[in-house]
């Protein structure tokens, strides 16, 4: 853990992109030990009060979380604090992990991002965007316009639940989305969620801060 935080704070210096991201996590570090102690022990009350309700059934294959929102000094900064509740981003966040997202309105394939679905709060990966065309064989692998996808964050590739014909082409202003227990996840691969309108998104997955010996920026 420490040489991966040691890596990411020397990028910053370098980095601009990764400068802005940095100083969106520090804004909010304040009020994280909150946040964390208030997800872990008073869930029942978020879960009633907060922003986003989530109710995937225990049994279900689509991760949903608890949701916290956080107004903090940045300008025009809006970040959410989420508890992971499912197996279906595995192995890169867990159930039970906590992370921190930030509004955007932009996206880039290998993001995670969360999204509205039946009034439920998913997590998922960018696989594609709008006009892209992709294609998933038997065998798990993807393609996206052609090119074969490097996927490190999938230990076990998978077809997975999936009834879309391909090649399958993004429709404009939306994202294709996968989880990384591609297995066990429900995702763009079936035409219950389908690709996920941009507006529908509520913001990108950028740091975990729960548990603490997993604490770092996601990729």
């Amino acid at each position: 853990m420490h040489w991966k935080i040691t890596s990411y704070i020397q990028d910053c210096f370098t980095n601009k992109a990764k400068r802005r991201k940095a100083f969106a996590v520090l804004d909010v570090l304040s009020v994280l030990v909150i946040s964390v102690v208030a997800l872990q022990l008073m869930q029942p009350t978020i879960a009633m009060s907060s922003e986003l309700i989530c109710t995937i059934p225990e049994h279900s294959h689509s991760d949903s979380c608890y949701s916290s929102k956080l107004s903090c000094g940045m300008e025009e900064s809006e970040e959410h604090v989420f508890q992971i509740k499912g197996t279906s981003m595995e192995p890169t966040m867990n159930d039970g992990d906590i992370v921190v997202a930030v509004k955007t309105t932009s996206f880039k394939q290998g993001e995670v991002v969360g999204f509205y679905f039946n009034n439920k709060l998913l997590l998922k990966r960018v696989i594609a965007t709008q006009g892209d065309w992709v294609e998933i064989d038997e065998d798990g692998n993807v393609t996206v316009n052609g090119t074969l996808l490097y996927e490190p964050y999938v230990t076990e590739k998978s077809l997975g639940i999936s009834d879309i014909q391909y090649p399958y082409q993004v429709p404009d202003n939306s994202v294709f989305v996968l989880g990384d227990h591609r297995a066990e996840s429900v995702d763009s691969r079936s035409s219950m969620i389908g690709c996920i309108a941009a507006d529908e998104i509520v913001g990108r997955v950028i740091f975990k801060v729960w548990p603490f010996r997993d604490m770092g920026p996601v990729d």
